[in-house]
């Protein structure tokens, strides 16, 4: 549910309830008017700075980074959870994601963290957390949508979801 319309890149958080970890991450909406001249603030849907792409379901959606040409950068997106998840319950969680068309790199490891409590970056460098739920694939496709499904187990504390890579540059398989 958006609480305003995005002006320009890192408004995430205008996605109620998500936000990031720390570094800015992006929400494209259909309600954002591009300017006359393509730039960066461009975060309209389907066309922005980021690419080309339609929303897999809706009218929005999130962008962050799984690799940059700086060392070890990420953004990510994360949100708390209506209710904490129930000790030994088995959950189905499934997300959608699209390497945009402008993205320089495509990579594996994308992941999901189930949390007590929010996650945090130092500065934009990869949180170093186990994932519960990861693509080991390489997601390069700028056209179609790429399903990711797991399970988990909950443990009874987890209130909060982090989506990223959570892995080091050296340990993530990636490709221009």
């Amino acid at each position: 549910q958006l609480s305003g319309c995005p002006a320009g890149s890192g408004e995430i958080n205008l996605a109620v309830p998500w936000n990031d970890a720390g570094a800015p991450a992006d929400l494209f909406s259909f309600c954002h008017v591009n300017g006359p001249v393509p730039g960066c603030s461009d975060v309209g849907v389907p066309v922005n700075f980021a690419g080309n792409s339609s929303a897999h379901g809706g009218s929005s959606y999130a962008g962050f980074y799984t690799k940059k040409d700086l060392p070890n950068f990420r953004t990510y997106i994360q949100s708390p959870l209506t209710s904490a998840l129930s000790t030994g319950q088995l959950y189905r969680v499934s997300a959608y994601f699209k390497r945009s068309s402008a993205s320089k790199f495509a990579t594996n490891n994308l992941g999901i963290a189930f949390s007590t409590g929010p996650l945090a970056q130092s500065g934009s460098q990869y949180i170093p957390v186990s994932t519960q739920i990861e693509a080991g694939n390489v997601i390069a496709d700028t056209s179609m949508w790429t399903g990711l499904t797991g399970y988990y187990t909950g443990t009874g504390l987890e209130d909060h979801l982090t989506i990223g890579n959570f892995n080091s540059d050296a340990t993530t398989v990636s490709f221009n």
